[in-house]
């Protein structure tokens, strides 16, 4: 059963965003629909250059400043923000290059919180940002996750959404 094709997402009586579900989901147009929709990380940052279809975009973390690579035609200076959704984060215990991932983006961090959501374990990562991801246990176990574990989390480029501040 189908209830509509198309969803409106609404705020204090106003249209903020009218599309199909796939779209409001992987691409919400600002933070209110974003959070709204599950995503659990958003980062501020300005687009520092573009080559093709993929820019690098600046973000200041608390220590550093990290660059993230995402699918995408805005112009070098553009202030946005990066709406990163948790399924779309893998773990990896030991550090690994570009080469060996498809993954555009390498974050290294340390686990911070380790939660359970039903069939999934959320885990929360310091990586100059907070950053989310959904693991089984069975990962959780296999990789021998633990509070304070220094990880590498990967997200392609692709999977990230941006959205103009």
């Amino acid at each position: 059963m189908v209830l509509a094709d198309d969803i409106a997402v609404m705020d204090r009586g106003k249209i903020l965003q009218f599309a199909g579900k796939e779209e409001i989901f992987r691409k919400p147009v600002n933070e209110f629909i974003a959070r709204f929709v599950g995503v659990e990380t958003l980062v501020d940052g300005i687009i520092l250059e573009r080559e093709g279809n993929v820019c690098k975009v600046g973000v200041t973390a608390r220590k550093s400043n990290i660059e993230v690579f995402v699918v995408s035609q805005e112009r070098r200076g553009t202030r946005v923000t990066l709406a990163i959704r948790p399924e779309d984060v893998i773990l990896y215990s030991t550090e690994i290059s570009s080469e060996e991932s498809s993954a555009m983006n390498m974050f290294k961090g340390k686990i911070t919180e380790i939660r359970d959501i039903g069939i999934f374990k959320r885990i929360e990562i310091d990586c100059g940002f907070q950053l989310s991801s959904f693991v089984t246990q069975n990962s959780v176990n296999r990789l021998k996750l633990a509070l304070s574990k220094e990880i590498t989390a990967a997200v392609k480029a692709s999977s990230i959404h941006m959205f103009k501040r």
